[in-house]
């Protein structure tokens, strides 16, 4: 949640939101003004990460109402701080959506008992996907938690496995029989221009 701060400058607002944890990896901003038309220059810093700040001009429209979204780049931040130029408009009172990959939600999970699941999508099911438990792996370090027993790794009795005809193979099973109609079709005509020669 935003909170209001003391102001940056003369006629701006400056706002504040403190993320769990040891910090988010933000990939982008949904910026709710909560007014039905906007025109106003926004800075996004990280005041206590490394990261750029992001200054933007946000413009919405009478016609639209979707928040207006601000790419980041990812990295993983502790706050967000907006300053927003209002000049002699009135203050806003914004809301932010933040968008993060799945793996990062598990840090504003509520204490209890957690279960990581994991598997890939096609070939051997058995198979550790390196590149989901790589990323958990991240995720997982920067929690801040008192203690933490791991459990072994089982079998997911409700996991459903993929069937061997995916989305893939039915493509390929497609492509196969159109090249071997397109092999027949070249095949008759051959033939046929061959009947119709003249003997020689």
């Amino acid at each position: 949640a935003l909170t209001r701060q003391a102001e940056a400058a003369p006629r701006t607002s400056r706002f504040r939101a403190t993320l769990p944890g040891r910090g988010l990896a933000l990939e982008a901003l949904a910026f709710e003004p909560a007014v039905p038309s906007l025109h106003r220059r926004v800075a996004v810093s990280f005041p206590d990460d490394p990261a750029p700040t992001v200054t933007v001009d946000l413009v919405r429209l009478p016609s639209e109402a979707d928040p207006i979204p601000v790419g980041l780049s990812g990295q993983v931040v502790r706050t967000v701080e907006l300053v927003v130029e209002d000049g002699d408009e009135a203050a806003l009172r914004p809301t932010l959506t933040a968008t993060v990959h799945l793996p990062e939600l598990i840090v504003a999970a509520p204490e209890g008992r957690l279960t990581l699941l994991y598997g890939a999508h096609e070939g051997d099911t058995h198979d550790a996907p390196d590149y989901e438990l790589a990323r958990y792996t991240q995720v997982l370090a920067r929690l801040e938690v008192p203690t933490a027993r791991v459990g072994s790794t089982s079998r997911n009795p409700d996991a459903d496995p993929p069937s061997p005809w995916s989305r893939h193979t039915v493509l390929d099973v497609v492509g196969y029989v159109a090249l071997g109609l397109v092999a027949l079709g070249l095949l008759a005509y051959t033939l046929r221009m061959l009947a119709r020669e003249p003997a020689a």
